[in-house]
């Protein structure tokens, strides 16, 4: 920490107050400097639209009454830290206009009869196959894949995670996907990492399964 010259901090929304104030605190120490963060340069992103802190209702209770929030920019480090207020405004996942409207007017809460008509007009009640579902459990998830996975009449292979930390109690619920992962060629699936060395795709971009083998997954994207 004392040799960075600065530190980012993602997902900003889902910081707690009080660990807020424990990174200035940590930073102060680890670079035996008083000035707010130990000196470094902190950038802070993320949309405040979005994820909240993950605080139960005695915890909600408790800082609130102590600092008045559970968001970062309640704490005192936040106030110290002095931080510029920087709003990026182009949208890169989106190209369609009105749609990016309807968007932008449903994250601040003032989505008009106009636009809400316009999304009805979307509606069906079949679902069409590989489109992405949105859903407000895991087990809703889990089961809509396993449903669309069992109408491809073609061979299953499964995957078996190999964990390689010793003596560490590793629960399923840390990882982004299954340790037992169900595949068929036809499948739709979503990366959930970034391709760091050649960008090829992100986290969040869509493929179709096209080969498997008990050694390797090929996806065809785009």
């Amino acid at each position: 920490l004392k040799n960075i010259d600065t530190l980012v901090i993602d997902e900003i929304s889902m910081v707690r107050v009080d660990i807020f104030n424990q990174v200035n605190k940590i930073m102060k120490v680890a670079c035996n400097n008083d000035k707010p963060f130990g000196g470094k340069q902190v950038i802070l992103l993320g949309d405040l639209f979005q994820l909240p802190p993950v605080a139960d209702r005695e915890e909600t209770e408790f800082l609130t009454k102590k600092y008045g929030g559970i968001f970062f920019f309640n704490s005192i480090a936040y106030r110290e830290g002095n931080f510029i207020f920087k709003e990026l405004v182009q949208i890169f996942r989106q190209s369609d206009n009105e749609f990016k409207d309807i968007l932008n007017n449903i994250r601040v809460g003032n989505i008009n009869e106009k636009q809400l008509q316009l999304l009805n007009e979307h509606y069906v009640d079949e679902i069409p196959r590989r489109v992405v579902q949105v859903v407000p459990k895991k087990a809703e998830a889990n089961k809509i894949n396993m449903e669309n996975l069992n109408k491809l009449l073609v061979p299953e292979y499964t995957y078996h995670a190999d964990i390689l930390i010793e003596e560490v109690k590793i629960k399923e619920t840390d990882f982004p996907c299954e340790f037992e992962l169900k595949l068929k060629v036809g499948a739709l699936v979503m990366m959930i990492t970034n391709d760091q060395e050649y960008r090829r795709w992100v986290n969040g971009t869509l493929g179709i399964i096209s080969k498997l083998t008990e050694e390797r997954i090929t996806v065809t994207i785009n």
